[in-house]
């Protein structure tokens, strides 16, 4: 008799939960996460968190309705069954499907207030936005740059620093990895005296890396530039364009961005420029961060009487959106 009980348990009890078996014969249980690019996602209470590729899955169950995306584009709820699947997995094309946000970015600012010896005053406002649509995407980039300074002698107040610089790229994609760009900036800096200098360009880029948490591209084109520096008659001069850049998740709550370009002229091989910036983001509470920036700017023809090179390291405080 009780033999005969403990045979009718599992069907007058159900076991909770979800449950995936592979071709191989492997059976987890637990629950679906989701499905995109061909994979599921499968929370299993002995393995936690793994992995299972469509073409490895023989059948699927859930213990309730989960929202399916088909390859035609419709949405509808449906629980999978052992052995009676009306849907073909080669039909889905996402599981539990969230739209990501098109607009995602991060706002920081750095402040410096000095006094006694040295009576200085700073800033640095940064900011970066990225909007990405089915095969185009928005990159901006914007930086401002401010510091005044004051004579120990006269308590005569002057402006040590003021930079604003703005870059804009436009990627459209052809395939997962082949893309061409469009690109603009526009740049001025009271110290290097260079009261405008401005960009425009297109061409090619490849991504010979591109997963979830890395990006790496690289990107070859032209760009005309137009620039006026102090006590320099303004010109204009097309510039052949080789740069590189990525985008890595590199720990959960933490992000690094990357890009270096070189600019040769055309006209004169011996005017031409280097650009090279690495910025970090940190994760400190929701979506509050703290950031870290690296720039270096080479100039192969400055304005008399400046330096080849800028360096700046910037950190600040910020929001994430």
């Amino acid at each position: 008799m009780l033999s005969h009980l403990l045979v009718c348990i599992p069907f007058l009890f159900p076991l909770q939960g979800d449950r995936a078996e592979t071709k191989s014969g492997e059976i987890l249980k637990g629950k679906v996460v989701t499905m995109k690019g061909g994979k599921l996602e499968f929370e299993s209470s002995s393995a936690g968190k793994v992995t299972i590729p469509f073409g490895e899955l023989k059948s699927l169950s859930t213990e309730k309705e989960i929202e399916v995306l088909l390859k035609d584009g419709t949405k509808r709820k449906y629980r999978f069954t052992e052995g009676a699947n009306a849907l073909s997995f080669d039909s889905i094309d996402a599981i539990n499907h969230v739209e990501p946000n098109p607009l995602t970015g991060a706002v920081s600012l750095g402040l410096t207030r000095s006094r006694g010896n040295t009576e200085r005053l700073s800033f640095a406002l940064q900011g970066r936005t990225v909007y990405e649509m089915k095969n185009t995407r928005y990159t901006s980039y914007f930086e401002w740059l401010y510091a005044e300074d004051q004579e120990p002698v006269t308590n005569e107040s002057f402006i040590s620093q003021r930079r604003v610089s703005w870059d804009n790229q436009v990627d459209y994609s052809f395939t997962e990895h082949l893309y061409t760009y469009g690109r603009g900036t526009a740049l001025g800096d009271k110290v290097s005296e260079i009261d405008y200098r401005y960009t425009l360009g297109a061409g090619l880029g490849y991504s010979v890396l591109k997963t979830d948490d890395h990006i790496v591209n690289f990107e070859l084109g032209g760009s005309e530039r137009w620039e006026r520096k102090t006590n320099v008659e303004s010109g204009k001069t097309f510039n052949i364009r080789l740069a590189s850049n990525g985008d890595h998740n590199i720990l959960k709550d933490s992000k690094a961005v990357w890009d270096i370009e070189y600019l040769p002229s055309v006209e004169d091989t011996g005017v031409y420029l280097i650009n090279f910036n690495v910025g970090f983001a940190f994760k400190i509470w929701g979506d509050l961060l703290s950031t870290l920036t690296y720039s270096v700017n080479y100039d192969n023809t400055p304005a008399p009487g400046k330096k080849r090179t800028d360096q700046r390291i910037i950190w600040g405080l910020g929001i994430s959106f």
